[in-house]
């Protein structure tokens, strides 16, 4: 048939699961299809190539019993010929219009569903590519489905709090909770010290940014968003999706939950302090703190004057994650006041080494196991010289007060074992010496039969 042709009768039968499972959907948000349709590019001469385009009703989220999910995923496109193939068939994603609202971390939480499509490009030399969201042209190697929910967050009954929780079909992405309460919390009486807008949040797959110039501390990485804006939301999600694809492709064994922990993340804590004995919008300072459990660390200060109008911040961030080859950078920046900064205190500490030229020297670690890695054990000869021969003016100059020539040798039991001190300090020949003389006469060396122990040590 044609579906061209009303004189020719035409008929699609398809069939699937109506969870979603017969076209991979991943299994954390349960939908329901609703409805569904056929995009064809040329059926008169290719009817077998053809996308499939639904809507579904999201039903719940896996894991979260207490929550109430409603509303709906437009636009989902579906290629049959990756299905047939094994591969993630879901090549295109709409809108997305859902609300959650229910019991969340021991609080309720109301708020809405977001999320997106990551494209893997294909890897060049092992190396992954992340495609732009609105590139059609770069051949596509893998997608991965990422959601997440943001909104506020009542906890015992206060509210003023807000939440985002993030994941994709991997693994998890980011949890972060910010609480903004009218009066504050009161920690010291006294003093009226009050603390505020707090934040606390943590991102896998991410690290703070390696860098050696102190103004780069200016870039909003090195910051924490107390309004999060949800586009510079998703648009991090994104970078963490692709980072969570490359670990787990280079770890297929490990779960995204196992790689969430094995790789840097990002530790992020913020608060505002100031004396409810003083109008908080006269005077308030702001306390930031970001670890990247790869080794770095950064720590903010501002003073707050006249409702934010007029401030002053500073800076501290250190690299410590090559401290192992003796490399460790430490920044400080400080802007007075930051909104047209009339006066910038900078500065660096780098520490490292050096030759006499002023070039970097990378410095060996030693190696514990560099004497003698093998478990067979070892016998050398380390004076006059390291070699099994010598010459016999290199032995005359090895001499003892009372006259006695000598060498040195050293023995290594090898890796798990031991070495039997009574067998080589008693008065048995351990091993023998010869000279040879000019016209080639070989003689044999009479040794002193008990060493002398030199020095032991334990490697």
């Amino acid at each position: 048939g044609s579906p061209t042709n009303p004189l020719l009768k035409f008929a699609v039968i398809l069939t699937f699961e109506g969870d979603g499972s017969g076209f991979k959907w991943p299994d954390f948000i349960p939908v329901r299809i609703n409805s569904i349709g056929l995009i064809f590019d040329d059926f008169e001469n290719d009817p077998g190539d053809f996308k499939i385009i639904l809507s579904a009703v999201v039903t719940s989220i896996k894991g979260v019993p207490g929550l109430k999910v409603s509303g709906a995923i437009d636009g989902i496109i579906i290629d049959p010929q990756l299905l047939f193939e094994g591969k993630f068939p879901i090549i295109g994603l709409g809108g997305i219009a859902v609300s959650v609202e229910g019991n969340l971390f021991g609080g309720t939480v109301k708020g809405a569903l977001v999320g997106g499509m990551v494209k893997i490009g294909s890897p060049s030399a092992g190396v992954y590519t992340l495609i732009d969201a609105v590139d059609t042209f770069t051949p596509v190697h893998d997608r991965v489905l990422y959601f997440g929910i943001e909104g506020e967050y009542a906890l015992a009954g206060m509210a003023g709090f807000s939440i985002r929780l993030a994941l994709s079909e991997l693994g998890p992405l980011a949890v972060r909770i910010g609480v903004s309460l009218p009066t504050g919390i009161l920690i010291e009486p006294n003093t009226g010290l009050t603390i505020n807008d707090f934040v606390g949040e943590v991102e896998f797959f991410k690290s703070l940014p390696s860098i050696k110039d102190p103004f780069e501390l200016r870039d909003p990485a090195f910051d924490i968003s107390t309004s999060g804006d949800v586009g510079d939301w998703l648009s991090s999600l994104r970078q963490q999706v692709f980072n969570q694809y490359v670990a787990i492709q280079a770890n297929p064994n490990m779960g995204g939950f196992g790689a969430a922990f094995t790789q840097p993340m990002l530790i992020k804590g913020s608060a505002k302090v100031y004396s409810m004995y003083t109008s908080e919008f006269t005077f308030n300072g702001q306390i930031t703190l970001i670890i990247s459990t790869d080794g770095k660390f950064l720590i903010k200060g501002t003073l707050n004057f006249l409702d934010g109008a007029l401030s002053a911040s500073a800076k501290m961030y250190a690299d410590l994650s090559n401290i192992a080859d003796g490399s460790v950078t430490v920044l400080f920046l400080a802007d007075l006041p930051d909104q047209f900064r009339l006066l910038t205190i900078h500065g660096k500490l780098d520490m490292g080494f050096r030759d006499e030229s002023g070039n970097v020297v990378t410095i060996p670690v030693y190696d514990s196991n560099a004497a003698n890695a093998s478990p067979t054990p070892t016998v050398s000869l380390i004076l006059p010289n390291s070699s099994d021969s010598t010459n016999v003016g290199e032995l005359n100059a090895n001499t003892l007060t009372n006259g006695n020539h000598y060498i040195d040798v050293l023995y290594a039991p090898g890796v798990g074992g031991a070495i039997d001190y009574a067998s080589i300090l008693d008065d048995d020949q351990e091993f023998t010496a010869q000279v040879m003389s000019v016209d080639g006469t070989i003689t044999t060396l009479t040794l002193i039969g008990a060493p002398d122990p030199i020095e032991m040590f334990i490697n």
